[in-house]
């Protein structure tokens, strides 16, 4: 094929509809949802029927991307926007005429929903000071309340979220995150401001997860911790910091819960368990004695439920008002994202969207498989292996190695149009959670913490190096890797630490030097990130030791960069002081976005930077 037949084909596959959001409206007859049919997510509406599909409708035509939409109870939908990708969301109302009315306008700030109530929408926001985050709440009707300050954090303590409310509304609970395996659990007295830590009367002076699911009663709340535990569990804690446990919890797979949903027109909470990057949803019946009922019920695709957060939806599993349905946005490798709804009576399912696949096959698109190796000191790292049709090269195939972000992130076996297209080029690719990696309990989490760094980069070489050898569908000589984010620092230490196993790599906003990024990513990120990767005032040898714009005489592959000019998380400037110390060493390209953030988030820019990925491990694979 010559190349513009390659460029046709791989804007069909980039261009395979996706949505998330599943926002019920208070009559249970529309669901809220975002879809990127325009070219990016903007808002829309579904109308509900049982076992069928309806065509969505839009609500908002912005030029940049809107997300997050939830329903209140009045029947308006709030939801987020930001311009170029720079993240400083801003919230927006949807009225019951489809008017649209902005209820921020303050464009240096971000405004995060963290809980909607009946009479309330919960959110925080960094209005006075861009390094913390205050917790707001505002009235319904929205339009005709001011927002209200609940609670204003203590300077460098972590990012805070409203999470509940209480049954008798006087109170909320809310979380404090100091780092991804550090929170505390805090009762806020809405009336006197008064605060109680309930993690530190469970367990004083211990780190540890704490995740508030639901109030079952006035005096006790269904929480998610790992004290005591390397995987999160469920657990009951009274208001008094009394922790009980469940004792019929054993039926449930040793596997960290993700997402959960409940009302209190039903009797059950769903939740969705990580299975190696597989959910699988369960409900049950929960009591301040405990649980006698929890059952599993089957996923219409053996894939995912969508996680997401303020960049694209906080909620893709939600149980309707009347406890009826369940809406679940569900992806798999092989079948494109779409919305699902469950009947919670029937226990069937039906597919309420139909995402365009622009001519393509869907059974065409292959399948990824779950496969683990041990690491040389006896850890064992699970990675999906994808491997193209037809007729396997003699050698193997030539691979490409993706590494997510994070770097807490988790690779799973969802859909991706990007993936499928490298797969029809003929590559194979193989997709590690190396250490670091969330959904595998605490200890693997903190398993490349600081000095332990270069650790998870020993990891990504080690699975080469087996999969060179063991593995005869894999051409150990034709390696590439490719990363974003953490992925891309990831990239850029694989081709450093372990030069010799790579032909080519494509690195998308990474970090190249970790003192510079923690210099200059966003304030409220800094402490959050120092926490991970070492901190400015005592680690500065270790945070020089693992950057890899030190170590760039040792690169001998092609390497081909991005950056988003708005990119708050891990500055442009990263990649462009890699790109500027090795541009004279080895082929490499830079391609930049002044209107694009960390991540592609319209499709103009993805038809320009992905076949540009594609044709640099054609050539150099």
């Amino acid at each position: 094929m010559n190349y513009k037949t390659n460029k046709e084909k791989i804007k069909d596959y980039l261009s395979i509809e996706s949505c998330a959001g599943a926002s019920w409206s208070p009559k249970d007859d529309f669901v809220s949802m975002i879809y990127n049919q325009p070219g990016q997510f903007q808002v829309f509406d579904l109308k509900i029927h049982e076992n069928a599909q309806n065509w969505p409708k839009q609500r908002t035509f912005e030029d940049d991307r809107c997300t997050d939409p939830h329903y209140l109870k009045d029947g308006t939908i709030v939801f987020l926007r930001d311009f170029k990708g720079h993240e400083n969301f801003q919230i927006g109302l949807i009225d019951n005429t489809k008017q649209i009315h902005w209820i921020s306008s303050d464009e240096k700030a971000k405004h995060f929903f963290t809980y909607i109530s009946k009479e309330y929408l919960y959110f925080s926001a960094n209005i006075e000071n861009k390094k913390c985050f205050s917790l707001y709440r505002q009235k319904l009707p929205i339009l005709k309340n001011p927002m209200e300050k609940i609670f204003t954090p203590p300077r460098n303590s972590g990012f805070y979220s409203t999470r509940l409310e209480s049954p008798n509304k006087k109170s909320v609970i809310i979380t404090n995150n100091i780092s991804i395996v550090h929170h505390n659990l805090i009762w806020l007295n809405l009336e006197d401001h008064s605060q109680v830590y309930l993690s530190e009367l469970a367990a004083p002076n211990q780190i540890a997860v704490w995740k508030p699911i639901r109030f079952i009663d006035d005096h006790h709340l269904l929480i998610l911790t790992d004290y005591k535990a390397d995987y999160a569990q469920l657990m009951i804690l009274s208001i008094t910091g009394e922790l009980f446990e469940i004792k019929d919890i054993n039926k449930l797979p040793p596997y960290e819960i993700h997402d959960w949903t409940w009302n209190s027109s039903s009797p059950y909470t769903y939740f969705v368990v990580n299975e190696e990057g597989y959910s699988k949803l369960y409900r049950g019946k929960f009591s301040s004695s405990g649980t006698n009922s929890i059952e599993s019920i089957l996923l219409p695709v053996e894939g995912v439920i969508i996680g997401g957060d303020q960049r694209t939806s906080t909620k893709n599993l939600e149980l309707s008002h009347n406890g009826k349905y369940l809406s679940a946005v569900i992806s798999s490798s092989d079948f494109p994202t779409n919305l699902w709804i469950l009947n919670t009576t029937k226990l069937n399912w039906w597919c309420a969207t139909d995402m365009n696949l622009q001519g393509l096959n869907q059974k065409e698109f292959r399948k990824a498989s779950l496969f683990h190796f041990e690491s040389s000191d006896n850890i064992s790292i699970p990675y999906f292996r994808y491997l193209p049709s037809g007729k396997r090269p003699e050698k193997g195939y030539p691979t490409i190695f993706i590494i997510h972000g994070g770097p807490e992130g988790q690779s799973k076996p969802n859909f991706s149009g990007l993936h499928q297209y490298f797969l029809a080029a003929h590559f194979a690719l193989i997709i590690p959670n190396i250490r670091g990696s969330s959904g595998y309990g605490t200890k693997y989490v903190n398993l490349d913490n600081i000095e332990k760094r270069l650790d998870s980069t020993r990891d990504i070489a080690e699975l080469a190096n087996h999969l060179s050898i063991n593995d005869n569908e894999i051409d150990g000589n034709r390696l590439g890797i490719f990363g974003g984010s953490y992925g891309g620092f990831a990239v850029l230490s694989a081709i450093t630490e372990y030069p010799e196993l790579w032909k080519a790599a494509v690195e998308l906003f990474g970090i190249s030097n970790f003192v510079t990024f923690l210099e200059n990513t966003a304030p409220w990120r800094r402490k959050l990130r120092e926490v991970e990767y070492g901190y400015l005032d005592r680690d500065l040898e270790i945070l020089n030791q693992i950057s890899p714009i030190h170590k760039i005489d040792k690169i001998q592959c092609p390497l081909l960069l991005e950056g988003g000019d708005t990119d708050e998380r891990v500055p442009i400037s990263e990649t462009i002081q890699m790109y500027e110390a090795i541009k004279t060493k080895v082929p490499s390209k830079l391609i930049r976005f002044e209107d694009e953030g960390h991540g592609i988030t319209k499709l103009k820019n993805k038809l320009i930077l992905h076949p540009q990925i594609v044709n640099w491990f054609k050539n150099y694979l």
